[in-house]
C-alpha cells in the first residue's frame, strides 16, 4: 500500500477500524494477512468484535468476549516445560 508500513501499530490501527471506513486496498492487505497466519486472522476477528462491543455500549458481552478471547489464545500457546 502507498504510503504504508505495516508496523504493529499501523496494523493494529487497521484490526479496529470499521469496515466501512477501510479502502479497498487496506481491505485487501487485511484479507491477504489473516489469510496468511490463523492466530492473525482470529486477533482480527476479536480486535472487531472488542471495537464494536465498546461502540455499541455492549459491555454485558464482555464476559462471552473474555472467554472467547481466551480459547483462542490457548491454541497459540505451547505449554511451558513444567506443564503437566
Amino acid at each position: 500500500m502507498a504510503g504504508f508500513s505495516p508496523t504493529t501499530k499501523n496494523v493494529a490501527a487497521l484490526f479496529v477500524r470499521r469496515q466501512e471506513k477501510l479502502s479497498e486496498e487496506q481491505e485487501g492487505y487485511l484479507e491477504r494477512l489473516c489469510a496468511s497466519d490463523q492466530a492473525l486472522a482470529d486477533a482480527r476477528r476479536l480486535a472487531q468484535d472488542f471495537a464494536v462491543m465498546v461502540r455499541d455500549l455492549e459491555g454485558e458481552r464482555l464476559d462471552g468476549w473474555l472467554q472467547e478471547a481466551d480459547r483462542a489464545g490457548r491454541r497459540y500457546t505451547y505449554p511451558s516445560p513444567d506443564w503437566q
